[in-house]
């Protein structure tokens, strides 16, 4: 039976996740950057071990050992699916590096209509060149901390609050770990850009743009361009990005700022 791991990470845990060494989870959670939470199958020492950060799964450990899958499927089974608690979620995006996981996860899950998906990852260093482009005629930056501090009547703020929470707990914790910024035009918010997985060396960004502020091709591009600013000025020396491979308008739009493809990797995406 799984049981929550109370420490930041442990040697056991370090060695089941050592094949991710640039994982941005693990990172920021080494750093005590993130309010994610740690499963292992045995808290003396485990031979599993399952990282939880809001919607995010991350699963290490042998596929081929079948105490290491009874294990996992119990936690699925009596943790996991169906649970009514509002604080776990309530779908995952299950991610691995073993490619057994692949099978052995959509058979454990087989009765919940799991789906596998490619993602693919685009990487900007602060050494490299961020573009300049242009900001609508307008729109305006404003920093995430103002726009949930004083724009509590605009359009589109309860949908920003509610991103901030994605994979943090709370607006608060978010403004503690996280950072980020919002284009505005009159009363509304046009869109957003936010940091995730911060460490000392770099972070992802997460951003949108509402398809009816989706004026141009620009919109999104400046405002990836002017968070990789922030995070430049913040002495971040990487921004990451990750998203599903056939998310065509999120890949150009970070092209567009700047960022390269570095790679593509796998996951599983399951309704609990």
């Amino acid at each position: 039976m799984f049981e929550l791991n109370k420490k930041r990470t442990s040697d056991d845990v370090d060695l089941l996740f050592s094949d991710w060494y640039d994982d941005m989870t693990l990172l920021a959670l080494e750093e005590g950057k993130t309010d994610a939470h740690i499963y292992v199958d045995n808290l003396d020492f485990a031979h599993v071990a399952i990282i939880l950060r809001g919607f995010r799964m991350r699963i290490a450990g042998d596929p081929l050992d079948k105490n290491v899958v009874a294990a996992v499927q119990d936690f699925f089974d009596n943790v996991l699916i169906g649970n009514t608690d509002p604080d776990m979620p309530k779908y995952l995006i299950i991610y691995y590096q073993e490619s057994e996981w692949q099978d052995v996860l959509l058979n454990i899950l087989s009765k919940i209509n799991p789906k596998y998906f490619a993602r693919t990852y685009y990487r900007l260093n602060m050494l490299d060149h961020i573009p300049d482009v242009p900001l609508l005629e307008g729109h305006r930056f404003v920093n995430i901390e103002e726009v949930y501090n004083t724009m509590q009547d605009y359009e589109n703020y309860k949908t920003v609050v509610q991103e901030m929470q994605s994979e943090i707990s709370s607006p608060e914790n978010f403004l503690k770990y996280c950072f980020g910024v919002c284009t505005v035009k009159d009363h509304t918010i046009t869109g957003w850009a936010m940091a995730e997985y911060v460490n000392l060396s770099g972070c992802e960004i997460g951003f949108n743009i509402p398809e009816e502020n989706k004026e141009t091709e620009n919109t999104a591009p400046a405002l990836i361009a002017e968070f990789m600013r922030m995070a430049k000025d913040r002495g971040l020396q990487y921004v990451g990005w990750s998203g599903y491979k056939h998310n065509s308008f999120g890949a150009e739009a970070v092209q567009a700022a700047g960022m390269k493809h570095t790679k593509d990797y796998p996951c599983i995406y399951v309704d609990l």
